[in-house]
């Protein structure tokens, strides 16, 4: 990434990485992301509530980094503490199913209002990875539920 840098301040551009999850992802908790920082200054992130849950507290890990998001992503998660068909085993030894935003067991209210108490502006990217819901209806029905929020 030290090298891709160069080329992105050339073009213009920012470096951004996400959180991701997975049971062997090297960048999930804001800790993480700060590790990297520190050999990459330039280096922003794209922050994902759903992936940060898989390592941190979302809201506590958005707060940590707030001043280094440039973009973000929302998702939600069935979560369970045992091995199940569906379900994926997490650094944090958790299993996780995709689920439609406000259906899982992330608490997205709580992340959206931490991010507009901040004042984040930019775009955030609905991620929905399941298929109860045909995609045009499941994101309609994500939309009208943050904008109650």
């Amino acid at each position: 990434m030290k090298n891709v840098v160069e080329l992105t301040e050339d073009a213009g551009l920012l470096l951004t990485i996400e959180n991701f999850s997975g049971k062997f992802s090297p960048f999930i908790t804001s800790d993480d992301f700060f590790e990297a920082q520190r050999e990459i200054p330039q280096l922003r992130l794209t922050y994902d509530n759903g992936n940060a849950a898989c390592g941190e507290n979302p809201v506590d890990s958005f707060k940590k980094c707030a001043d280094y998001v440039v973009h973000a992503h929302f998702k939600d998660w069935d979560v369970i503490n045992h091995q199940e068909e569906g379900f994926r085993e997490m650094s944090d030894g958790r299993y996780y199913r995709p689920a439609l935003i406000e259906e899982g067991n992330l608490d997205t209210a709580a992340c959206w209002k931490a991010m507009k108490n901040y004042g984040y502006k930019d775009y955030v990217n609905i991620e929905y990875e399941n298929n109860k819901y045909p995609a045009d209806k499941a994101i309609k029905k994500v939309t009208e539920y943050l904008k109650i929020l």
